[in-house]
């Protein structure tokens, strides 16, 4: 990927992030659930029963903002111009094929 492209490609992700945050009041999110160890203070402190020789882990949802810039750069690796099209089509947008097949030359 040359400097022409990042800069083509971190543009579309600033105005994704904009039409997002117009249409919802927020940027982009996605969900993944990490384990999460809990000690036996804790336990003990929310008054909770727990027995000392287990180890306690809970599955806790994290919320994180997606990185458009990434997944267009992705997108143009493995498909070119084509992905980066697709990707901009699943978001809402209508670019035109033609310019943006140039541009990401």
């Amino acid at each position: 990927m040359n400097k022409k492209q990042r800069t083509i490609l971190k543009g579309l992700a600033k105005e994704i992030d904009k039409m997002c945050i117009e249409h919802l009041g927020r940027k982009m999110t996605y969900e993944t659930v990490h384990n999460t160890k809990v000690t036996h203070e804790d336990m003990r402190l929310a008054n909770q029963d727990f027995n000392e020789d287990i180890d306690y882990t809970f599955e806790m949802p994290m919320i994180h903002d997606v990185n458009h810039f990434r997944r267009l750069k992705r997108q143009l690796v493995k498909y070119g111009s084509d992905g980066v099209l697709s990707y901009l089509k699943g978001c809402g947008f209508a670019p035109d094929q033609q310019m943006l097949k140039e541009a990401l030359r």
